[in-house]
């Protein structure tokens, strides 16, 4: 009952003319999310880290500008989401992974844009979850050892989109940064034969 109490407001939010953001997803304002999780019931799964979320929530209430607790509470909701076969998490974490960016895109190296692409693929928003990838890239693009391989997610996702000869520049390119990485894929071999 929780679960589908909180999509409801997502919808009637939704259909209560809410605009869109730039990268497709519904923008709340910081009113209505907050009225939102004063609404929204917690999600209880043991051991989960429920009490930390709902201290960073509580905080999050007092003072919506403070970025290490949104990204925090992003965090947290897109490991819910990532872990959650249900996506219960996935609109929160996505609402608050889009406040981080909003605040500072580039915060912590744009983990926020790599964050909200796993939340994307894991709900099979490949699309969307490529656009996040290449904001995190373009982030990154002079970052010697950035904070994470997204090249091989990235070819890992072209990969899934049949993408493959993009997937395979990708490849190369996470071979470049981290060779053990990509020692199990698979489809490694396909884009040696095409060299």
């Amino acid at each position: 009952m929780k679960h589908l109490t909180f999509l409801l407001l997502i919808l009637l939010l939704s259909a209560c003319g809410q605009k869109k953001s730039n990268d497709g997803g519904l923008e709340l304002t910081d009113a209505q999310l907050k009225e939102l999780m004063k609404k929204q019931p917690q999600m209880s799964n043991p051991g989960t880290g429920d009490a930390a979320m709902q201290q960073l929530e509580m905080s999050y209430l007092d003072d919506s500008s403070n970025l290490e607790n949104v990204y925090n509470l992003a965090f947290m909701y897109c490991n819910k989401c990532v872990a959650d076969t249900s996506f219960v998490a996935c609109p929160k974490a996505a609402q608050y992974l889009s406040r981080v960016i909003r605040l500072k895109s580039d915060y912590r190296q744009g983990k926020a844009y790599y964050n909200r692409a796993l939340c994307n693929e894991h709900q099979s928003n490949l699309d969307a979850a490529l656009l996040d990838y290449n904001r995190f890239s373009e982030i990154n693009a002079n970052n010697p050892k950035p904070p994470v391989n997204y090249f091989l997610k990235k070819a890992l996702l072209l990969k899934k989109m049949e993408r493959n000869r993009e997937a395979c520049v990708e490849l190369k390119k996470a071979e470049k940064l981290e060779k053990n990485s990509t020692a199990q894929i698979e489809w490694r071999e396909e884009c040696e034969a095409k060299k």
